[in-house]
Formats: structure tokens, C-alpha cells, sequence
């Protein structure tokens, strides 16, 4: 009877130290994951501080998330989500599909950076997202996307987003926060043959037309502060003033 009792425990050990490495490598799969996802998507560094994994819940907590700027505009993040909550199925990463039954980001800060010869920084992470999502319609998505796992996302919700559109001149900039209206979408990938890939194209394509439309208020307030420093430059010289038109040009090129 001891003898059995031994090996029970032992069975017992081992089982819980199987359940504790597999919520290990979900952690590092998920951080892989966005690592590697996320740059081949937006062409930008993406960088992830802190995974977290709750073994009871099934559920990834991501920290300090961002999605740094594209070439040409400051080293400042345009993408920053403090918290993201991940509530998946475990046995799903080792299946053909990966389920994700709920994504919660909470109280993400976007920020839109105008460049003094036109554009910006969402505009171009935008374009970029839509040229990698081109590419699945004329077959010729990268191999790693083609040998990339389908992705379902039951429930996906965004609340308490802010932006900033900020407009600089001479290292002195111009900040006018706006909130994000929240965003909700359900069955993302589900009944399709969406890979990775072509899911997180989508849904980013989704909340950049959502930041677009919400900072329409924002670059208004903008060109407003603009006129007025262009009318004060006027007495500075033609160089500040064609400096102040350039930023001005370039926030209206936002909706082009």
C-alpha cells in the first residue's frame, strides 16, 4: 500500500509539473508570437515587457506592449497598450487552429506623429498593413505566413483607447488627446481558414480606420493651433512660416 501511495504521488508531481511547463511555453509562444507576427505585419519593431499566465484561468496577461514608429518619424512608440488580457485554449497551440476566446485591451494609447514633409506616422503604418494583406490575394504571402497556424478570436474588445495627434516644429510639439471610441468584434477567423497572419492583418486594419475616424476632431483642433503659430511666424521670416505650412500640409494629408 505504501508503495502505491509513493508512485501516486509521484504521478501527481508529475502532472502538476506538466501543467506548469506547458503554461511556461504558452507564455513563451505568445511572446514569440507577437514578436515575430507583429514586425512582419507592420513593418515596426514590436516589442512585449512582461507576459503573465494565470494556470487556473487559461489566461495570458501581456504588459508594456508597443509598436514603435516607422522610419522617419520620432523613436516614440504610435502604439502603446499597457495591459492586454489573452483567455485562450492551451491545447489549441499545438493544433492546427489556434482559439482565442476572449481579448481585452484595456486603455490603449495611440499616438499620431505628423511629419513636416507630409504623412504620417499611422498613415504609413496603415499602408503597410493593407500592402502585407495584398499580398494573400495574389498569392504571395511569404512562406512563413503559408506554414503559419489559422487563428479564431471568439470575443475581441478595445476600451478607454486615447490618441494624440501631435504635430512638431523645431522639437517643440503640439498634443491633443482624443478619446478612442471602444471597439468590439466577435468570431474573428471563426467557420474560415484564416491564418495568423491574415488575421492580425485584418484586425489591424479595422482599428487604424477606427483611429482615423476619431482623430478627424483632433487634427481640426491641430490645424487651428497651426494658424495661429503660422500668423505669429510671419514675422519670424518666410523659413518658419514654410516650416509651419509643411506640418499643416501634412496633417491634412491624414485622410488622403
Amino acid at each position: 500500500m505504501k508503495k502505491l501511495l509513493v508512485a501516486l504521488l509521484v504521478l501527481v508531481v508529475l502532472a502538476v509539473a506538466g501543467v506548469v511547463a506547458l503554461y511556461f511555453t504558452v507564455g513563451n509562444i505568445v511572446k514569440a508570437g507577437v514578436e515575430t507576427v507583429g514586425p512582419r505585419v507592420t513593418k515596426c519593431q514590436v516589442t512585449v515587457g512582461h507576459i503573465g499566465v494565470s494556470p487556473l484561468g487559461g489566461v495570458v496577461t501581456i504588459r508594456d506592449l508597443a509598436v514603435m514608429n516607422p522610419e522617419g518619424f520620432s523613436e516614440n512608440a504610435a502604439f502603446s497598450l499597457g495591459t492586454v488580457r489573452v483567455k485562450l485554449e492551451p491545447r489549441s497551440l499545438f493544433s492546427e487552429r489556434i482559439v482565442i476566446r476572449e481579448v481585452f485591451v484595456d486603455a490603449p494609447a495611440i499616438r499620431y506623429e505628423v511629419a513636416l514633409t507630409g504623412g504620417t506616422n499611422v498613415g504609413r503604418i496603415q499602408k503597410n498593413v493593407e500592402e502585407f494583406a495584398a499580398l494573400f490575394a495574389t498569392g504571395k504571402e511569404p512562406e512563413e505566413a503559408k506554414e503559419a497556424k489559422q487563428l479564431q478570436i471568439d470575443d475581441l474588445r478595445i476600451t478607454g483607447g486615447k490618441i494624440t495627434v501631435a504635430a512638431s516644429l523645431n522639437g517643440m510639439g503640439a498634443g491633443v488627446p482624443v478619446n478612442l471610441p471602444d471597439i468590439h468584434k466577435q468570431n474573428i477567423g471563426g467557420g474560415e481558414s484564416k491564418n495568423t497572419y491574415e488575421v492580425v492583418a485584418g484586425i489591424l486594419d479595422d482599428v487604424l480606420g477606427s483611429v482615423v475616424g476619431a482623430g478627424k476632431e483632433a487634427v481640426t483642433q491641430v490645424l487651428g493651433g497651426l494658424k495661429g503659430l503660422g500668423d505669429a511666424a510671419k514675422g519670424v521670416g518666410g523659413t518658419a512660416t514654410d516650416a509651419v505650412k509643411g506640418v499643416t500640409d501634412g496633417v491634412r494629408g491624414l485622410f488622403k
